[in-house]
């Protein structure tokens, strides 16, 4: 499969693209070293490119940032236009990293990971890329969560 991935080179996007290539899969990296950043102006019209061909996306894109405003308009801002790219790139599928608990603790960091789990939420309703998931790491929910159809998707 291809399968870009969002985040390719931060702290835990290099542990996916390691484990995607030793499974044997092609993995697309995404990040600014690679020259794609998500948060660029022109974003939303190159990155369709990037995706093309692509069997999914696996977004562990991440910010320093910790404030609520600022981390909320980095998650808010790339996860709108990597769903955007993906539909019109015709990527099938989405995989977004959360945390655990972050809709329970709305302030900060955590604020800015649940806004991004309504958004990828209200991506799949609306008819957008065939699956689209957030896996909330280690703990209750953690890698799958059935797709409208009911089949389980994993990581």
């Amino acid at each position: 499969m291809r399968i870009a991935v969002a985040g390719a080179t931060g702290a835990l996007g290099r542990h996916v693209v390691a484990q995607l290539e030793e499974a044997g899969h092609e993995a697309v990296p995404l990040s600014r070293s690679t020259g794609t950043d998500l948060t660029a102006p022109d974003a939303a019209r190159t990155l369709p490119a990037r995706l093309e061909g692509a069997d999914a996306v696996i977004d562990v894109s991440g910010t320093n940032v910790l404030s609520s405003g600022a981390s909320r308009a980095f998650f808010g801002n790339v996860t709108r236009t990597l769903l955007a790219a993906e539909r019109e790139a015709g990527v099938p599928h989405h995989v977004a990293v959360s945390i655990v608990g972050a809709a329970r603790v709305p302030v900060g960091y955590y604020a800015s990971k649940a806004l991004q789990e309504e958004i990828v939420t209200a991506q799949e309703g609306a008819g957008g890329c065939g699956t689209a998931r957030c896996c909330r790491g280690p703990g209750r929910g953690w890698g799958t969560r059935p797709s409208t159809n009911g089949s389980p998707r994993h990581l």
